[in-house]
């Protein structure tokens, strides 16, 4: 995962991004807490090849291994990092909720690595829960990391080849942003942009005057389309 990605690096430091920033902001007083999960249902699950698997989608995206030096006012990415899959057994739905909302507390963004995966064993089956700091996750890259996870899961099953190496570099995205925010046409169009924001925009017309928003105050409004139409929606 240290490897360079079409000349990129993969392990070192960088200027924060300016969500980054906004970040370290507005949540300042408890960063820890800015959390993302996803609970599956699962069969069977190989403990083992879930472990590799993670591995591999850890070493794949270098973002995942990041963390901020808060004093320093930079990030950095780990050269590698261990997978940070556990397996616990418990009794009941009550009692998942109750450890999965001791784990989303525990984040320390200044020490990597910012996810956990549980493996969860219940009377009523398996399930798997992916948790995140939303400093390595949003709604976008779940989907990127849950399809990555689950071919890499198949993958160490099957006995197959771990997962290719890595195609692009968060660190070389953050460098470049860094730099686009020194660009002088960029900051020659800064005093604009203060313009536009200290304008009082005009308010839209409205139908109807603001009333409170309850269920009990809503209307709705019906329309059936015809199995042709219907058909060319979808």
């Amino acid at each position: 995962g240290a490897q360079a990605a079409a000349g990129h690096p993969q392990a070192g430091e960088a200027p924060l991004t300016p969500i980054q920033r906004w970040f370290v902001e507005t949540h300042g007083t408890a960063p820890g807490q800015f959390n993302n999960a996803v609970l599956l249902a699962a069969e069977a699950i190989d403990t083992p090849a879930l472990g590799r698997a993670m591995a591999a989608v850890i070493a794949r995206h270098d973002g995942l291994r990041l963390s901020l030096d808060l004093a320093r006012g930079v990030q950095r990415v780990a050269p590698s990092m261990a997978a940070p899959v556990e397996t616990v057994e418990l009794d009941s739905v009550a009692a998942l909720a109750a450890h999965a909302g001791a784990l989303q507390a525990g984040f320390d963004v200044a020490r990597p690595p910012l996810l956990r995966v549980v493996h969860y064993r219940l009377p009523d089956g398996e399930r798997l829960l992916l948790l995140c700091h939303h400093l390595v996750i949003d709604g976008v890259s779940w989907r990127i990391l849950i399809e990555d996870l689950l071919a890499a899961y198949a993958e160490e099953s099957a006995g197959q080849a771990a997962m290719p190496a890595p195609a692009g570099s968060w660190l070389a995205w953050s460098a470049a942003l860094a730099e686009a925010a020194r660009d002088p046409a960029l900051l020659a169009e800064i005093p604009y942009w203060r313009k536009v924001e200290a304008a009082e925009a005009p308010a839209l017309p409205r139908d109807y005057d603001d009333e409170i928003n309850t269920v009990a105050d809503a209307r709705g409004i019906a329309l059936e389309l015809d199995a042709d139409a219907s058909a060319a929606l979808l």
